[in-house]
């Protein structure tokens, strides 16, 4: 077997055994998660490498109202996991490059007045990377968010 495909296969069924734990305790389901394409949601390229799209989607969770405690990496599997309320999946491209892909549970753990969206991660997700090209560091909060 392929090594690339025997560890996406070994990435799908870690993230669906998540999800399908998330299911359990009522969060959501494996098939909301993973939709039309192989992981549904919104997929964006970004010109930063690998180490800087984990710590930029970090970030964006936290702009987006995540609690540290709420945020799990999963570097093995390439994803951020926003507590069962998006999944942030990083690939790279090449050494300076990613794609992206947010994913939003349709019915998150804990319901959210003004529950951020994909394109929310990416406006934001943009923003970031737009900083850091520029020589600014991220901040904690964003002013006026």
């Amino acid at each position: 077997m392929n090594y690339e495909l025997f560890k996406k296969s070994k990435m799908y069924i870690e993230i669906s055994l998540i999800l399908l734990i998330l299911s359990i305790i009522g969060c959501t389901s494996v098939d909301n998660f993973i939709k039309e394409d192989e992981y549904g949601g919104r997929a964006k390229n970004y010109p930063i490498n690998k180490t800087q799209s984990w710590e930029t989607a970090k970030t964006v969770f936290r702009w987006l109202g995540a609690k540290d405690y709420e945020i799990e990496e999963n570097r093995a599997n390439n994803f951020v996991n926003w507590a069962g309320v998006m999944m942030a999946i990083i690939e790279p491209i090449n050494d300076s490059n990613t794609r992206v892909i947010a994913v939003l549970a349709p019915s998150p753990c804990a319901p959210m007045e003004n529950r951020p969206t994909e394109k929310d991660f990416h406006k934001y997700f943009s923003q970031a990377v737009n900083m850091l090209k520029s020589g600014q560091s991220l901040p904690a909060a964003l002013k006026g968010k």
